[in-house]
């Protein structure tokens, strides 16, 4: 005896449309702080396409040129080749232009690292050091702020 199909559908859509989104606290500002002028700001996630509604409705869909995700372009992290996907679509042939910031270890920060991009890990309690690990995102902020990538010290 198996379970209707009725029934497995439903379950499936409750699951489905059913995911919660929610900002880091200081999120937003941080968002807003970056120079756009000379920075591109992407993400890549593990996800797949919920995300981008999840981002208009958190109302941060704008501050990003471009959203992969592992389930629309098959690449998951932390899968080296689609962190130089990020960078063809951004037209950066040199990793070292890239700062990749992140709250996962294997996929924020080791891997990465490993084609020559600079990382953060937000959040963390593995010792990557002092100046590379942030613990939350006023830290990050001031991080981008000494290099010129946030326009305001303080959020």
């Amino acid at each position: 005896m198996g379970i209707p199909d009725k029934d497995l559908e439903l379950a499936f859509h409750n699951v489905y449309h059913n995911f919660d989104y929610q900002l880091l606290p200081l999120a937003d500002k941080l968002l807003e702080n970056l120079n756009k002028e000379n920075t591109k700001i992407f993400a890549y996630t593990n996800s797949d396409e919920r995300i981008h509604k999840a981002l208009r409705n958190l109302d941060i869909d704008h501050f990003f040129d471009y959203v992969m995700t592992s389930g629309e372009s098959g690449l998951e992290k932390p899968r080296l080749e689609g962190y130089i996907r990020l960078m063809q679509v951004a037209e950066i042939e040199d990793p070292k232009e890239c700062l990749f910031i992140g709250d996962d270890f294997e996929n924020d920060f080791y891997a990465p690292r490993q084609i020559g991009m600079e990382s953060i890990l937000i959040g963390s309690h593995i010792s990557v050091g002092s100046h590379l690990a942030m613990s939350d995102l006023s830290a990050v902020n001031n991080f981008l702020f000494r290099h010129r990538i946030s326009r305001k010290r303080e959020i």
